[in-house]
């Protein structure tokens, strides 16, 4: 008995490491391009907006609070151009003329399949008890298959859209997960600041800080299962204990609507790191130069992102964080892109600043000069630490 068990078992594995060897074959090795939309549109790796999937870091939740584009110059970083549905000169009669939006250059698409191998060791006690068998594998299951759009349309109008086409097995049908439309930054005509108000209409999940549908786990959270419905028999003649509650609302099912939100500091999370056993508030900027790192140094590299990216938006941050925060320092960690190498692999650099508060304020005031503040603060290239003299490495 124990024989036929460890050679199913035996017989098993190699079935099926044999299928991922025949399927790594099949699929064309992977390069800096990735296959969902964005990743075709911007020509970038799905690492650049997730941890692991479907976590976001930091840079994608900015991504998709701003209506799915980069925070700041997204022009620049599209590999697919757009099609321009009209002039900027036509927002001024609007809706007389078509509005100056525009469309992707390619239908963005993406497919996701998700599955999961269930394994028995032992039958359940139920089971047996009614002569029944559950088997002792189960493989791709829940089996869900889903389509998913989205993308943006112009400066400030977003969409996504996801469908399970199947779910749950052979002929199963799905259903509509999200499907939405955005306008981002309607605050602008009363002069609010950038992205804090926002209208979003359509079905979608409550924006929550967890999420249910992108959960990575095989089950979702308790709170989003909850609702409150009647028990007992209704109320009525003769019946003196009944229920009084029949609201069929619970969080975990996308809900139709139309939701009006905000995000402040234009939608940038505040991270927080530990710096010498103290808390310092952390602000991650993504350079849009790309320098050649054949022809400039790391110490090259760092002045020219202090002097040219950091130091003319300090002011504008600083002034978004409260002057009395209780910290000694700001850190200031600059994503920096270099180019490709032969294979085409895409890399970057981490440049970090770690500035005391007293003297970076000083110097959005003009009271003192960039290299002072640097002799006082510290200077990590992927972490590593150097000493930066601006005008030797200019």
């Amino acid at each position: 008995m124990n024989i036929n068990k460890s050679f199913t078992f035996r017989s098993f594995a190699v079935i099926l490491l044999g299928t991922l060897a025949v399927v790594t074959l099949l699929v064309p090795a992977p390069t800096g391009r990735a296959i969902p939309a964005f990743s075709r549109k911007y020509g970038t790796s799905c690492t650049t907006c997730h941890n692991n999937y479907p976590e976001l870091n930091d840079f994608g939740l900015v991504f998709k609070k701003n209506g799915f584009k980069f925070p700041k110059d997204d022009e620049t970083f599209v590999k697919q151009e757009p099609v321009l549905l009209g002039s900027k000169a036509q927002k001024e009669a609007f809706p007389e003329t078509v509005y100056p939006g525009e469309i992707p250059a390619t239908i963005p698409i993406s497919f996701r399949y998700t599955g999961n191998l269930v394994y028995n060791g032992a039958q359940p006690g139920a089971v047996i008890a009614n002569g029944g068998y559950v088997s002792r594998t189960d493989l791709f299951v829940p089996n869900t298959f889903t389509i998913i759009s989205a993308g943006s349309f112009g400066p400030n109008f977003s969409f996504w859209i996801d469908d399970d086409i199947s779910a749950a097995g052979t002929d199963a049908g799905g259903g509509l997960g999200d499907g939405w439309l955005k306008y981002n930054d309607l605050g602008h005509v009363c002069h609010l600041p950038l992205n804090s108000l926002n209208v979003r209409f359509g079905q979608f999940e409550l924006d929550l800080p967890f999420t249910n549908a992108r959960t990575p786990y095989l089950s979702g959270y308790d709170i989003f299962g909850q609702i409150a419905l009647a028990q007992g028999l209704p109320c009525g003649a003769g019946v003196t204990v009944c229920g009084t509650t029949n609201n069929p609302f619970f969080l975990g099912t996308p809900q139709r609507g139309i939701e009006f939100g905000g995000y402040p500091n234009n939608g940038n999370p505040p991270t927080f790191v530990v710096v010498s056993k103290q808390m310092v508030p952390q602000m991650t900027l993504k350079n849009t130069a790309r320098f050649d790192p054949e022809k400039s140094s790391i110490y090259k590299r760092a002045a020219q992102s202090f002097d040219l990216f950091v130091a003319p938006k300090m002011k504008d941050v600083l002034d978004r964080i409260p002057s009395d925060l209780p910290v000694d320092y700001y850190d200031f960690s600059v994503v920096n892109t270099l180019n490709s190498t032969s294979s085409g692999k895409e890399r970057s650099e981490a440049i970090e600043f770690l500035l005391p508060r007293n003297l970076a304020r000083k110097f959005t005031k003009s009271d003192i000069t960039n290299q002072e503040l640097l002799d006082k603060g510290q200077v990590l290239v992927n972490g590593v630490r150097i000493a930066l003299n601006l005008q030797a490495a200019e």
